[in-house]
């Protein structure tokens, strides 16, 4: 985001060829540096599924 290097902005819509996070976390939770905190706003939901589940990263890598 244009003044704000720390904000990392992810954006899709239904003509989008790809979605970042498809296969693996958008929120970039995943490196090994995670940031200290994510969020994610979406507009249109499945009427099912879609539950998260969260796990401590830091206790999985012991």
């Amino acid at each position: 985001m244009e003044g704000y290097p720390e904000i990392f902005v992810i954006h899709t819509h239904r003509h989008s060829k790809i979605a970042n996070g498809e296969f693996w976390h958008s929120d970039v939770s995943c490196d090994e540096e995670p940031p200290l905190g994510t969020m994610l706003q979406l507009h249109l939901l499945p009427s099912i599924g879609g539950d998260t589940l969260f796990a401590n990263m830091y206790q999985a890598k012991a």
